[in-house]
């Protein structure tokens, strides 16, 4: 997701409110009707003194009074302040313009990305060299599906596609899939990939994981969507599309197989899912049914010795794993390999017309998603993938405000502040691993703003600078190719935390990465930005996190009595979630209900409303959202919790929030039965 503009931000100042001096609101900027963080005088201005946060959309709420939630119309599955903020970022990357209406007449002749300047160096205009030939369809057109033939039958061919360029005599799935890897970075049957090593978090190690699969186990049960998408996707492409049918059926079902032993993310958190393995010992702790040795040194040569560890968090999957494939035709071993590539093209390759067509009507049927991507901003987003850094540069030279970034810096030393006093006044935990909790809070790095290394040309020359931007898929080939040496050669050199951050500047969000026990909230987010730092600060301590200790390092750092009255205590809000309107999401999602704000009674502009109520006004209103009645059906899978629920369980939990707005006790926002961590 990409970040809020500064331009469109407005700071309203009021002593009282968070104790940061300022009330942070987004103006209602978009014109479809969805919620936004408004102005005050906009937020009721029907004079209605009743907030209802768990009322129907046909009653005053937080949200847009008469905004269909769930079934509307929608670009996307799911629209949301996050998705507005996107759309407006992309807007000013590929048009230069700061109209914030969705009807706006814009042209690209301000386009930030389209626009060159004396100044530019390399790795910048290799970015825009780069979005320029992405625009040109006419080019797109004439390559056609020849690109994906070609990367196709560089692998050995695929039989549904061409049976004559097929060799089975001479394909082994071990070397194919490598080299696949090692060219384009896609993972096939099982996915290669470096990673800090979780016990010492200064060490990379290759790390051997399972496919990545793109429906849930539960949406194969009814699989007919995906496959009229792979039998159409792939007659498109063949030679003999009417063999494509049987093939497809066959790679499915084989995929039906493989994805009944995948992990979810939780589930490879864990630290028992954690398995060390010595190169010498993969055939006895695995399986001798596949060539792992074959595959890790055609990936990376020379560097794999007996006493080398290999690190996997899903060692079902590639026992089993092994097992299928062992009775599997090769014909359909390479026909689902292929898919794979193709699939994963679909995510990093220009498409042309007959294939975009696919992915859209398969897109509509999973999402309801009804709008198809505008090529300027498919563009830009292919773009940000590829050069990350670089429009990150041209967005910060142009629109970032350094007092914006020292107010949210301060904002986060004073959660981290009151974090620290939740901790020392807790009861439950003890001394030792309060002690313990204190040193990660303290050494928890802050990720504001953007990296100093934004503006250093020589790391950004030698990251981007060589790349040769000509014809589209070489392009894109290059990028990839680079993209795994660059990777490959992290192996080679210790881990530094502090290099690369995970996500950039025109990225909305903040993350907290556990092995590098930092915050990365940037500078643009701040929608109910209070929220986001106090939410990834509790990153660190909710059930992933709390496996790390301050140094990024897996270490049980907790007492035994501890750990036991944390687990009752999270037990609390995993029953509180699971009783809410979609069932089983309570075991994935309990850590987002850590919220913490503070008070002030005086109100504001003479308006019914105190700054305790506009601070949680301002926190239900982030979590407004429509979505359509497929992108509904999706969220009962995701791992985090419905937005609804986002908005009202931590605030169900929180007494505070019961006494500002004089809720009756056992009502439903006043539940007498409240959970409590920290």
């Amino acid at each position: 997701m990409v970040s809020f503009p500064p331009p469109f931000i407005r700071l309203h100042q009021d002593r009282g409110f968070m104790n940061h001096g300022y009330v942070l609101i987004f103006d209602n900027f978009l014109e479809f009707h969805e919620c936004y963080m408004f102005e005050p005088e906009a937020v009721y201005n029907n004079n209605e003194t009743r907030i209802n946060y768990y009322g129907t959309s046909s009653e005053q709420n937080c949200c847009q009074k008469g905004v269909k939630q769930v079934g509307a119309i929608v670009s996307q599955e799911r629209e949301n302040i996050f998705y507005s903020n996107k759309i407006a970022l992309q807007r000013l990357l590929n048009t230069g313009s700061t109209c914030l209406g969705v009807s706006c007449n814009v042209s690209r002749e301000r386009a930030l990305l389209s626009t060159t300047n004396p100044s530019d160096i390399a790795s910048v205009l290799n970015a825009k060299k780069f979005y320029k030939s992405c625009l040109n369809q006419n080019q797109i057109a004439s390559e056609g599906i020849k690109p994906f033939k070609d990367i196709i039958d560089s692998f050995g061919g695929c039989p549904a596609l061409n049976a004559g360029k097929f060799d089975e005599s001479r394909w082994m799935l071990e070397d194919v899939v490598s080299r696949i890897q090692k060219t384009l970075g896609y993972g096939t049957i099982l996915m290669g990939s470096l990673t800090a090593d979780r016990e010492n978090s200064d060490i990379m190690l290759f790390h051997l994981g399972q496919a990545n699969f793109l429906l849930t186990k539960a949406q194969y049960s009814d699989s007919n969507t995906k496959f009229n998408f792979m039998v159409g996707v792939m007659q498109a492409i063949s030679d003999n599309p009417q063999t494509v049918k049987q093939d497809m059926s066959a790679v499915l079902n084989l995929e039906k197989k493989l994805v009944q032993f995948s992990k979810n993310r939780d589930e490879t958190l864990k630290r028992e899912a954690y398995n060390k393995i010595l190169y010498k010992n993969l055939d006895s702790t695995l399986s001798t049914k596949f060539n792992w040795k074959l595959y890790l040194n055609n990936i990376i040569p020379n560097y794999f010795v007996d006493d080398t560890p290999i690190v996997t968090t899903e060692k079902e999957y590639l026992i089993e794993m092994a097992n299928i494939v062992q009775t599997t035709p090769k014909r359909t071993l390479a026909n689902f390999v292929m898919w794979s590539v193709v699939q994963n093209m679909f995510n990093n390759f220009f498409l042309p017309a007959q294939l975009k067509a696919h992915l859209n009507t398969f897109t509509t049927v999973m999402t309801g998603a009804m709008k198809e991507v505008p090529i300027d901003t498919e563009c830009e987003q292919m773009t940000a993938k590829y050069f990350a850094e670089p429009p990150s540069r041209i967005y910060v030279e142009k629109y970032f405000q350094q007092d914006i970034m020292n107010l949210v810096i301060d904002m986060v030393d004073r959660m981290v502040y009151e974090f620290k006093n939740l901790i020392r006044s807790n009861k439950w935990m003890d001394d030792s691993t309060k002690e313990e909790a204190l040193v990660k809070l303290n050494l928890m790095s802050r990720k504001v703003g953007y990296p100093d290394y934004l503006f250093n040309n020589t790391f950004l020359e030698s990251t981007y600078g060589k790349i040769q931007i000509d014809q589209k898929t070489k392009n894109i080939l290059s990028l990839l190719k680079y993209g795994v040496e660059f990777a490959i050669n992290m192996i080679f050199k210790p881990s530094d935390k502090t290099i690369r951050w995970t996500l950039d500047p025109i990225t909305v969000n903040a993350q907290y990465n556990p092995q590098a026990n930092d915050i990365g909230a940037q500078s643009m987010n701040y929608g109910a930005f209070g929220m986001f730092i106090g939410h990834e600060i509790s990153h660190g301590f909710d059930i992933s996190g709390k496996l790390y200790d301050g140094y990024g390092n897996m270490r049980n750092w907790w007492s035994n009595s501890s750990d036991v009255l944390y687990k009752e205590k999270t037990d609390c809000l995993v029953r509180k979630y699971n009783n809410f309107w979609i069932k089983q999401i309570g075991e994935y999602t309990y850590r987002n209900s850590m919220k913490k704000g503070d008070s002030a009674k005086e109100k504001l502009l003479g308006l019914q409303f105190t700054s305790d109520q506009l601070f949680f006004i301002s926190f239900a209103q982030l979590w407004c959202e429509k979505m359509s009645n497929e992108g509904f059906q999706y969220s009962k899978k995701d791992e985090h919790s419905p937005n609804v629920a986002r908005a009202t369980v931590p605030l169900q939990n929180f007494e505070k929030f019961a006494f500002v707005f004089n809720c009756p006790k056992t009502s439903p926002m006043n539940p007498p039965d409240k959970c409590k961590i920290y």
